[in-house]
């Protein structure tokens, strides 16, 4: 399916571009050539923004290490936030640096727990709870 994707991504825009160029080229009346260079523009532009991947079938097997990792990315960026915040005010101490620390350990460790499961492997009422725990 990823093949697919990457085909379909490359394929849409380039579609488009030709339908832009055979308008210009070999189209017969000025309505024609509109209505293709619309729609080759359409084309392209549904490419640039990977229109198309949404309509296909997801194959991700591991949606919980997936959410996980990406939970911790955004830790990262409130981990940056935060040092960035300490460095410029000496007097925050660093209490919100060890908690965004902290919080990192939890998600590592949820991780490790969640590699390899599937849905129906991984545990449903834990993953709620993770998920209620961030607000999601």
């Amino acid at each position: 399916m990823r093949k697919l994707r990457r085909f379909l991504d490359l394929l849409v825009p380039a579609f488009g571009m030709a339908l832009v160029i055979g308008a210009v080229l070999l189209g017969e009346s000025l309505a024609v050539q509109l209505v293709l260079v619309v729609a080759g523009l359409l084309l392209t532009e549904a490419g640039l923004w990977r229109v198309v991947g949404p309509l296909l079938p997801d194959d991700r097997k591991y949606l919980a290490l997936r959410d996980e990792a990406n939970h911790f990315m955004t830790l990262v960026r409130q981990l940056n936030t935060v040092a960035l915040t300490v460095d410029e005010d000496q007097k925050a101490g660093r209490f919100p640096l060890e908690e965004v620390r902290v919080e990192m350990h939890r998600s590592i460790d949820r991780m490790a727990e969640f590699a390899g499961k599937t849905p129906e492997r991984a545990n449903p009422i834990r993953a709620g709870v993770v998920a209620g725990e961030r607000g999601v």
